[in-house]
């Protein structure tokens, strides 16, 4: 006898079973810890619920005197702004997002919002192409994001994790760099609830869109 243990996969999935808004804060909120450490920016980590909202579940406050804070239990319907809602809508099953993009309202809150659906598609391939999603003062004046998606052990995507800050801190030179950070983080929590690392099983129903 080694003493070794391994999980069978069906006792892996009772252990991530539902992957509901605790367990996912509970397994990313180390990771969390450590992109904050790493960049000094606050990481939120977000869901959309099953009646089409943004809901915050987890932040960590960056540690700057100037900084952006949003607590969890925030939400918004406004699915169109935000990197963090992008980055779960671009890995959705399609008929999934075209369902929730269709229901959007498409308010504009700034000169860069989103305010068409094709405008949000084209927003959405691009996020499939590069893995993660970005905020150009969508949704905000001044405020900045970088999100990718976190996928849970069959696959699906069931959240997102993102680093915000006025755009003094995450200037548009950085969103690249910044998002290598984050996509290392995400694929780290996805891969704590099962997931193969494998983003290509995601973008198959999309492949007429991605170059």
């Amino acid at each position: 006898m080694t003493g070794a243990y391994r999980l069978s996969r069906r006792l892996l999935d009772i252990a991530v079973a539902g992957s509901d808004e605790y367990s996912l804060a509970s397994v990313a909120w180390p990771d969390m810890c450590a992109l904050r450490d790493e960049t000094n920016l606050t990481v939120q980590l977000g869901i959309i619920t099953t009646d089409g909202r943004g809901l915050i579940i987890e932040s960590v406050a960056s540690r700057n005197p100037i900084r952006y804070v949003e607590e969890k239990g925030v939400w918004t319907k406004d699915l169109n702004t935000g990197a963090g809602w992008k980055s779960i809508l671009a890995f959705l099953p399609k008929e999934e997002s075209s369902r929730l993009v269709g229901a959007l309202p498409f308010h504009r809150f700034t000169a860069n919002t989103i305010t068409s659906r094709k405008e949000l598609e084209k927003a959405l391939a691009d996020v499939r192409k590069h893995g993660y999603a970005v905020d150009r003062a969508e949704g905000r004046e001044g405020l900045h994001c970088v999100a990718a998606p976190i996928f849970d052990r069959t696959g699906r995507v069931i959240g997102t994790i993102g680093v915000s800050a006025p755009s003094g801190q995450l200037p548009e030179r950085d969103f690249k760099r910044r998002a290598a950070s984050t996509v290392v983080v995400a694929s780290a929590i996805s891969a704590k609830l099962g997931w193969n690392n494998n983003i290509s099983n995601q973008r198959k129903e999309y492949d007429d869109e991605v170059p």
